[in-house]
């Protein structure tokens, strides 16, 4: 800002007070911020069974990364999932606002802290308990995730199938007693 209270641009060697949408513009665009989901990393956590399986625990993540120059503070993943994936044993959700919906669950889950330009993070894991009557129903494995931030919302879905996997193989019922 000049010793007028105005700001100025360049233009063509010139200064010219800027307008106050200008001037509002360049304020916001260093305030944007952009997240996206980047990776969905699953890990097989516990099973039970020998060759064949009676269940498995798989964590999953949902890797965030804020790809602004700018710090999220205030960001949201509306987790939309099969209830009957949901392990009843782990307590991780259980601290977070759910909706039912049919054979879904919508879980609201919050970020705890900022996060910072470049920064990679997880809300919160996600423990699942896959048996062979999930397969019985395609649309158990479908996951539907709303992320909303300070300047928007991106929705994005996965199929499970496509992701879990165990020694290097997709899971399939054929795992399964």
């Amino acid at each position: 800002m000049a010793n007028d209270n105005r700001y100025y641009r360049k233009h063509n060697f010139d200064s010219i007070a800027m307008e106050e949408h200008e001037v509002r513009d360049m304020y916001n665009s260093l305030q944007k911020t952009d997240l996206s989901i980047i990776d969905m990393k699953s890990e097989k956590r516990s099973s039970s069974g020998g060759d064949k399986f009676h269940y498995v625990v798989f964590e999953i993540n949902f890797v965030i990364k804020n790809k602004s120059n700018s710090i999220e503070r205030d960001c949201k993943m509306e987790l939309i999932i099969a209830g009957n994936l949901i392990d009843s044993s782990s307590s991780e959700l259980r601290q977070y606002h759910m909706l039912r919906e049919g054979i879904y669950r919508k879980y609201s889950i919050w970020n705890r802290s900022p996060i910072y330009k470049d920064e990679e993070t997880s809300l919160c894991p996600v423990y699942i308990r896959i048996l062979k009557n999930t397969f019985r129903n395609p649309d158990n494995f479908i996951v539907k995730v709303n992320l909303y931030y300070s300047n928007g919302q991106k929705i994005y879905e996965y199929d499970l199938r496509d992701i879990l996997g165990i020694n290097d193989q997709s899971i399939s019922e054929d795992m399964f007693v």
